[in-house]
């Protein structure tokens, strides 16, 4: 029995010395060095980080987002900006722009009204329509009429019947991203965390064994991290403390992986609790921040700073690991994978980094 236990003792042991002997050490080239095309070298356990140049990005950036075996990668062109909504309609469009889309004239427009900003006007209070997007902000479309968003307290039965930047939560107008852990909610939206579990407002901890990490939950290679809801007490999943660049055991677990940016910042989300804009309905009403921030930003619901903050988060999150130790924080802008000046508390200290295409993909 005594060899037995030794000899699984034996393997526990060998089994972590393999684990974290997969831990690479990062470090940065001199800016521009990637001149050969290679932004990224392997030379046995070190990796080195050669920024592209101007106009072109590094191919395999992802490998740094909790990936402990690291392939060489060379820069590729960046692709060319998507199109925005400034472009003149096509005639199939002609009557059915709704509020604040870019018009080029009044026939453009439901309202019949493109101002001189090439935006439609809504339709006023009172006058004829047959969707909420098409009245004016803050105004929703009943019995074909425009008619005032109800306030906060209100009773509703949607959305739309609430003022911008709120929703309808259990019949009533309720602000987003507004509700305490244990809050009865009918969606996350309405969670100062943007989680939830069984209709409650939550929020995640993560564990190592019985010990209860704290931010920026920091651990060894090896540990497995037990993610637990705050209130609720049930687990969430777990997953595995992840290399920090350094080429050591010291890991951090991961926060981006399974869980996105939810959970972990009860004051994350509520920087973004819009309350005006110059949408409205379904349009300009957005909660869905990974794929709608570009439309919110458009319709001046949050502004460019809010845009480069989120963006820099999203990058910072799923690299969670590198961004906590600092390792690789020289070339890390040039590199395009987080920008180390953003914070938890930060809003706008920081440049907007230029591939949020990239990084909004999460839920």
């Amino acid at each position: 029995m005594k060899h037995a236990s030794l000899i699984l003792l034996f393997i526990a042991s060998l089994a972590w010395t393999m684990e974290t002997s997969s831990c690479s050490k990062l470090v940065c080239g001199s800016a521009g060095s990637s001149t050969s095309g290679a932004c990224v070298t392997v030379t046995d356990k070190t990796v080195t980080l050669n920024p592209c140049p101007s106009a072109s990005s590094c191919g395999g950036n992802s490998q740094f987002y909790g990936a402990a075996n690291h392939t060489s990668a060379d820069c590729s062109p960046d692709s060319s900006p998507s199109s925005s909504e400034t472009t003149c309609p096509d005639s199939s469009k002609a009557g059915t722009l709704n509020t604040y889309e870019y018009c080029c004239q009044n026939s453009d427009c439901y309202s019949k009204n493109c101002d001189s900003s090439k935006h439609c006007v809504g339709v006023p209070s009172r006058q004829t329509c047959s969707s909420d997007s098409q009245c004016e902000p803050n105004y929703f479309c009943s019995s074909s009429e425009c008619i005032k968003c109800y306030s906060e307290g209100d009773s509703c039965t949607g959305d739309v019947q609430c003022k911008l930047g709120y929703g309808c939560n259990y019949n009533e107008c309720t602000r987003y991203w507004s509700l305490d852990n244990g809050s009865s909610t009918q969606s996350a939206v309405f969670c100062k965390s943007n989680f939830m579990y069984k209709n409650y407002c939550d929020s995640a901890d993560i564990y190592v064994q019985s010990d209860k990490l704290s931010d920026p939950w920091k651990c060894t290679v090896g540990d497995t991290c037990t993610y637990k809801y705050n209130f609720n007490g049930a687990t969430i999943g777990t997953q595995s403390c992840l290399c920090d660049g350094k080429g050591s055991t010291t890991g951090y677990c991961p926060i981006s992986n399974s869980f996105n940016l939810k959970g972990f910042d009860d004051k994350f989300y509520p920087r973004f609790a819009y309350t005006n804009g110059d949408c409205a309905g379904s349009y300009g009403r957005k909660t869905d921040l990974a794929n709608d921030l570009s439309r919110l930003v458009y319709c001046n619901s949050i502004d460019q700073d809010g845009y480069n903050y989120y963006s820099s988060m999203v990058s910072i999150k799923k690299a969670w690991p590198l961004y906590s130790s600092g390792e690789i924080d020289k070339c890390a802008l040039d590199m395009k994978i987080f920008d180390p000046s953003y914070s938890m508390g930060s809003w706008s200290s920081g440049e907007m980094l230029l591939i949020s295409s990239l990084f909004m993909i999460f839920n």
